[in-house]
């Protein structure tokens, strides 16, 4: 993914406290409540159409019911786990990190569907790569954030993502960028704001929230940029170790 057009940065104000990121999931769970509200309705119509199917001893209804109901019953399961994590600023767990491995355990824990919807998806690595201090899995989720809001992006038959992890020794960090066929919004800076995304169907509104969360706690940075073939790519820069790491 060479470097072609001049990049957007996204802002990165200090790490909110544990009151401000208090006060910002409020904000959020405000802004995401009809989101909310529509993914609980249709939970609640499976699992109508589920004790339906059980009590007139239909297979075929409860089949349908369950590909309605468990879907969606995982994503209200993932939209209840951001908001919390939203709502507070964990400490770092500051270790060294093997990319090679984290990038696996990024793809082994997307769930089913974002894996099949993203199965054009990509990873390249400089070879080899020189061991990060980091925290492990707050990496692991910054990368996975970024991906399901990728999953959300382009057609249904699943879209072309590259992700790749790059090494700059004269500045010490980490590029990783993720690059997709699309179009930024007038101001991208509001992909980074808790919202109910048009068409959303994997992500829950908190996925570059979080994602820029995380990059923030690292003392790294985000800039973004739309590219003259079609492509947004997402430039995240991390040092190798940040100078309050005890590693």
């Amino acid at each position: 993914m060479n470097k072609t057009e001049e990049s957007i940065l996204i802002q990165e104000p200090s790490c909110p406290s544990e009151e401000e990121a208090l006060m910002e999931s409020g904000l959020a769970m405000r802004n995401l409540s009809h989101f909310i509200k529509n993914i609980v309705q249709m939970v609640s119509g499976g699992a109508e159409v589920a004790q339906a199917a059980v009590q007139s001893n239909n297979p075929k209804y409860l089949e349908k019911s369950l590909n309605l109901l468990l879907p969606n019953l995982e994503r209200l399961k993932r939209i209840i786990i951001d908001l919390c994590e939203y709502s507070r600023v964990r400490p770092l767990k500051m270790e060294p990190c093997d990319w090679k491995v984290l990038l696996r355990e990024v793809l082994r824990d997307l769930p089913a569907a974002v894996e099949k919807k993203l199965k054009k998806i990509t990873f390249q690595t400089d070879a080899p790569l020189p061991s990060a201090c980091l925290d492990h899995e707050k990496i692991r989720q910054m990368i996975q954030h970024f991906l399901l809001f990728l999953a959300d992006q382009g057609e249904d038959d699943g879209c072309p993502i590259q992700a790749e992890v790059r090494y700059f020794p004269q500045t010490r960090e980490f590029l990783l960028a993720f690059a997709y066929k699309g179009k930024l919004p007038d101001c991208p800076q509001s992909l980074f704001e808790p919202s109910e995304y048009k068409g959303t169907r994997f992500g829950t509104g908190l996925n570059l929230p979080l994602a820029r969360r995380f990059v923030q706690q690292h003392q790294g940075r985000i800039e973004v940029e739309q590219r003259s073939d079609g492509c947004v790519v997402f430039l995240v820069f991390l040092p190798q170790q940040p100078p309050s790491s005890p590693c």
